[in-house]
């Protein structure tokens, strides 16, 4: 699936993907947990992933929440 928004996001550019993304803050917790998951799992072949979720947290980070 990621490997798909890469591609998307090459050709037709982050900016566009990156509106598609859902942006709550409860959708935070779980993006940070899978990318640190996915850190630690130290595999190269998976870094698709690791670059839509940065993607992700950077779209998410945006919205004005409590802490």
């Amino acid at each position: 699936m990621c490997d798909a928004l890469y591609m998307i996001g090459k050709v037709r550019g982050v900016r566009h993907i990156s509106r598609y993304f859902p942006h709550e803050v409860r959708d935070l917790e779980p993006v940070v947990f899978v990318l640190q998951r996915s850190v630690e799992s130290e595999s190269a072949s998976h870094w698709e992933t690791k670059y839509v979720l940065l993607l992700w947290c950077s779209v998410i980070v945006l919205v004005p929440f409590d802490l």
